[in-house]
């Protein structure tokens, strides 16, 4: 059985701390691109569209950092 390094904990997260703030600039910027507010589609409206279009994009975002980062 293999011992874990420590440099390989400090490498994993960094690239988890990588991925995590790269996800939150995709999050943010996805937000401002969209035409209307969602979070006021999602909240007040309760747009269910909406808001499967704000998880559909997290995911996305995170299947894609998780990719690179692997």
């Amino acid at each position: 059985m293999d011992t874990l390094n420590l440099s390989d904990l400090v490498r994993a997260i960094v690239y988890s701390l990588t991925g995590f703030f790269l996800f939150l600039l995709c999050f943010f910027i996805t937000v401002r691109v969209i035409p209307f507010d969602i979070w006021k589609e999602v909240r007040d409206n309760r747009n269910v569209a909406a808001g499967l279009l704000l998880g559909a994009a997290c995911v996305a975002v995170a299947i894609i950092i998780a990719a690179a980062v692997h």
